[in-house]
């Protein structure tokens, strides 16, 4: 049949079709006819538009500009092959078949205002002009239905509109699909199926399925291929393509009224019918859904198919018909499928299948079939009836990601260039370092078990070969997207870390890029823990005995677990040896790559690190810490750093800490951290620690002075066992393992070092009895802490004489009432200074026998009345001795004192004399004479 043949047809099929309309279009002619003079009377009464508004300045350049803007209009859908909708259609040809019939008509009153004399044209006459227009686009539409034109055309325009993006420079990456201009790693199977959906031309909706899991670019994928399908030649006109993303609504409904609205916009587009016919179709759509009680599938089989109820199946076909007309192909690209709930999915399915079933239509779908399978509950088999087609994206070439991750390091502004080479260079070097290595069987290394529990435990069979297994790309990255999450974690880590030079940067990427990919295993490298197992030695190491010391996660496969141990031995060789270098296994730096180098809001690591190897603590703690806000914590932080036996590596670092402690310029030290520090110059520097004894223990007041107190005692308290009740901060099992190894600061040493400093501490204090008192409770050559009860070293005794024959008249005789004798009687030291050796023999040999009876007392167990009394004895008789050395103004107060104490030494020393006392014992001293 020729092309003349088919265009009669089509002429004929579409009378037949609208033989309705054009019926009623003649009626309504005859009846234009038979009341036309009626007609124009009305016209002419109600007429808005008066011989006045024609005539004035404006009315004629206002018509002349309509008339342009109703021509400019109908051409660009002549142009477009716009279909004006039926309605509008038939009321302008009918109104122009009413015009006519008035217009010829010289009989009528009605009266029409000429827009040119010259050729008759009334300003009426715009009736006639868009009746013209829209018979011109109704031959357009029945005969000459080719788009090129207005494809070209667009395009040209949407090229005009396209200017070169000013992008402000971002140092993060947002998490969002790549360019569709950009290549796509799958690029070849993206043109087969751009050539299969531009050769595709379904009697019923085609839907193409994307399946792979999250982060591998599906929407990339999805990007590209709506590229390609708009911008790349074709015989056919440009598609319609739109994206709908069910995952933005919340519910059925919404998900439905959506997508007809978007579809509605895009029709809309090309045919004046669509909005009214979409809307009543919609309408009934919705009506199904707020019927909770209609069965899914009978909703649509029934209601849209069944002959019995034709409006939906009208509604459903006039949309079928629409698109037909339109005649370009409609693409849908749904994303994110594995979003949606249960419900979500089921809804988005059936309007896939069911609900949007029309022709020429090819949903191209992104999801993961296994997520989806999972969450809405339905099997796979019900899913292949969903795709007509499906193509599984594999994982992207391992390699492309490290070119990937090197790119955008390169392309970003956030780094400098020499930042960027230095970065590359070691990127390069993990993961090509040794390609030979690439092959090894990861599974070579492991025998896995069970258990008695039934639990999965691993067995490592070479450990010495873990180290060699090649580290490549797919271990840490799944996608693209994988990179460029850990791009942005990188750079905000390296823009904290700030220089390079404080790091050995391949071992600080190796680490980053294991928390990047096992987020849990962190918490193994706290302070708290990293010791527990990778050993308490300057240089840290993983040996194979650490092992099941390592936290790892119940549910990681056996391929991580040799990933994660072969990536620790690395970074914490098992033969590591302590070093100057700042490499990541040197207790010592280590911080500065687990924190990225930030020590507090004062200084980092590394600037803390060099003024303790420069010796200028001080002065970073006085240009930096006195006077800020959080001073007290700055001081404990630096404490807890400077007290680290891993930080310090010399004598002169050592002694660097000694000055802080007696300055207090990192707050207070209590005994035990005291203890450590003296533990490590005992161990680490000896020769050269005791050397600089005698600057360390200067007085008994700064803290070292208060760990003489805590460590004197700890000598000589009786008995020794640390399981019994502690009496002092030292005495734990730990820490008196610690003072046992002291091979300076025994006993016998600390006694020197303490002879030496109390004569200094004395004469300083010597008006504070109390202090001085308290400096002399240092020296037990025995203490009994549960007898509350302690024996003095015989040189303590002669020194502490001294003081009181020095400081007697001070001590004694300053004040001379009855209770100023009693308030410097302190029994027990007074019998420690005095006492009968006899008596002291006697003490030693009972305490012996409580102790090795027992292992519970009170301080009663021990009876020191015995004691006591010879002790205050011999200090009666030393007071006695002092006649001579008394001055003579205090002579009388000196003979009132010892009065005092003779009739305390009647009383036994139980009761204390009163003036009454005195006075009965001078009495009887003056008759006795």
């Amino acid at each position: 049949m020729s092309l003349k043949d088919n265009k009669i047809v089509i002429l004929f099929e579409l009378i037949k079709v609208n033989l309705s309309i054009i019926s009623s279009w003649i009626i309504f002619s005859i009846i234009t006819l038979l009341f036309q003079s009626k007609i124009s009377s009305f016209i002419s009464n109600n007429s808005f538009i008066t011989d006045k508004e024609v005539k004035s300045d404006n009315f004629y350049f206002i018509f002349t500009l309509l008339i342009l803007i109703i021509v400019i209009r109908f051409l660009w859908f002549i142009i477009k092959n716009y279909r004006i909708s039926k309605k509008h259609n038939y009321l302008i040809f009918l109104i122009c078949t009413i015009y006519l019939f008035l217009r010829n008509n010289e009989n009528d009153q009605l009266w029409f205002s000429f827009y040119n004399v010259k050729w008759s044209i009334y300003y009426s006459d715009i009736i006639l002009l868009m009746s013209f227009l829209s018979s011109i686009l109704l031959v357009r539409n029945i005969f000459y239905s080719n788009y090129k034109l207005y494809d070209i055309l667009i395009k040209w325009f949407d090229d005009l509109k396209t200017k070169p993006e000013i992008v402000n420079p971002s140092f993060l990456l947002e998490d969002i699909p790549f360019e569709e201009t950009n290549l796509n790693d799958n690029e070849m199977v993206i043109d087969e199926v751009v050539i299969a959906v531009k050769n595709l031309m379904p009697i019923n909706s085609f839907i193409i399925g994307v399946n792979s899991i999250w982060g591998l670019g599906k929407t990339s994928f999805l990007k590209r291929v709506e590229y390609k399908l708009r911008n790349e030649p074709s015989k056919e006109s440009q598609p319609i393509t739109f994206w709908f993303n069910a995952w933005q609504h919340q519910d059925e409904k919404s998900i439905i009224n959506n997508f007809f609205n978007q579809l509605k916009t895009e029709l809309s587009k090309y045919s004046g019918d669509s909005e009214s016919v979409i809307d009543n179709y919609l309408k009934q759509m919705m009506a199904l859904v707020d019927n909770k009680y209609i069965n899914f599938l009978k909703s649509i089989t029934e209601s849209v198919f069944n002959a019995n109820d034709n409006t939906i199946k009208r509604f459903y076909d006039d949309i079928n018909e629409i698109i037909e007309k339109v005649d370009r192909k409609i693409i849908v690209f749904v994303d994110d499928i594995d979003r949606l709930n249960k419900n979500e999915i089921l809804e988005t399915l059936r309007i896939l299948r069911n609900i949007a079933d029309f022709k020429n239509v090819v949903f191209i779908c992104g999801f993961d079939r296994e997520y989806v399978v999972k969450q809405s509950q339905i099997d796979n088999h019900y899913l292949d009836k969903i795709f007509n087609l499906e193509i599984s994206l594999t994982v992207q070439n391992q390699r492309g990601f490290v070119i990937y991750l090197i790119e955008l390091i390169m392309k970003s502004s956030g780094y400098s260039d020499k930042d960027k080479n230095l970065l590359t260079k070691s990127i390069n070097r993990i993961f090509y370092n040794n390609d030979e290595l690439g092959n090894i069987n990861l599974e070579l290394f492991l025998n896995s078990h069970k258990n008695e529990q039934n639990k999965d435990t691993i067995n490592i069979t070479d450990f010495d070969k873990l180290e060699q297994i090649q580290l490549i790309p797919s271990f840490f990255f799944e996608s693209r997207r994988d990179v460029k999450k850990f791009f942005n974690e990188l750079f905000i880590n390296i823009k904290t870390l700030k220089k390079f030079e404080d790091i050995e940067l391949d071992e600080y990427l190796l680490l980053k890029l294991l928390f990047f990919r096992y987020k849990w295993i962190y918490k193994n490298f706290t302070s708290k823990r990293i010791g527990y197992w990778l050993g308490n030695q300057d240089t840290l190491k993983f040996e194979q005995q650490n092992l099941d010391k390592l936290i790892i996660n119940s549910e990681v496969e056996n391929q991580d677990k040799i990933i994660i141990y072969s990536i620790i031995k690395s970074l914490f060789p098992p033969t590591g040896i302590d070093s100057n270098f700042k490499n990541i296994n040197q207790k010592r730096y280590f911080p500065i790559y687990f924190g990225n180098n930030v020590f507090n809001e004062s200084f980092s690591y590394t600037e803390l690190t060099n003024a303790l190897e420069n010796l200028t603590i001080e002065n970073l703690i006085n240009d930096r810490v006195l006077g800020n806000e959080n001073e007290y914590l700055i001081k404990n932080d630096i404490k807890k750093f400077v007290l680290k036996h891993e930080n310090i590596k010399s004598i002169n670092e050592y002694s660097q800490v000694i000055k802080l402690i007696k300055k207090e310029l990192i707050g207070s030290v209590d005994e035990v951290e005291i203890l450590d520090f003296i533990y490590l110059g005992e161990t680490l520097f000896e020769e050269e620690y005791k050397k600089i004894l005698d600057t360390i223990f200067t007085n008994f007041e700064d803290s070292f002075g208060q760990f003489m107190h805590e460590l004197s005692m700890h000598y000589s308290k009786v008995p020794s066992d640390v399981s019994l009740h502690r009496q002092n901060n030292i005495g734990s099992h730990i820490n008196s393992r610690k003072i046992d190894a002291f091979k300076f600061l025994n006993k016998s040493e600390l006694l020197k070092i303490m002879l030496k400093i109390i004569p200094s501490q004395i004469e300083n204090n010597k008006d504070d009895y109390n202090k001085v008192l308290n400096f002399l409770n240092f020296f037990y050559e025995i203490h009994y802490p549960y007898f509350y009860f302690g024996l003095f070293f015989e040189d303590i005794k002669t020194v502490a004489k001294g003081y009181i024959k020095n400081q007697f008249q001070f001590l004694y005789l300053s004040n001379s009432t009855i209770e100023g004798y009693a308030r410097n009687i302190d029994h027990k030291f007074i019998a420690n200074i005095f006492e009968d050796i006899r008596e002291r023999e006697k003490i030693i040999a009972k305490a012996n026998s409580l102790i090795d009876g027992r292992n519970q007392w009170t301080d009663s167990d021990l009876s020191l009345d015995e004691y006591v009394k010879k002790g205050m004895d011999n200090f009666i008789i030393f007071v006695a001795g002092l006649k001579d050395s008394i001055d003579s103004n205090k002579i009388d107060e000196y003979s009132n004192f010892l009065e005092w104490l003779y009739e305390y030494q009647k009383k036994l020393y139980i009761r204390m004399p009163t003036t009454e006392d005195i006075i009965i014992f001078r009495n009887d001293k003056e008759a006795n004479k």
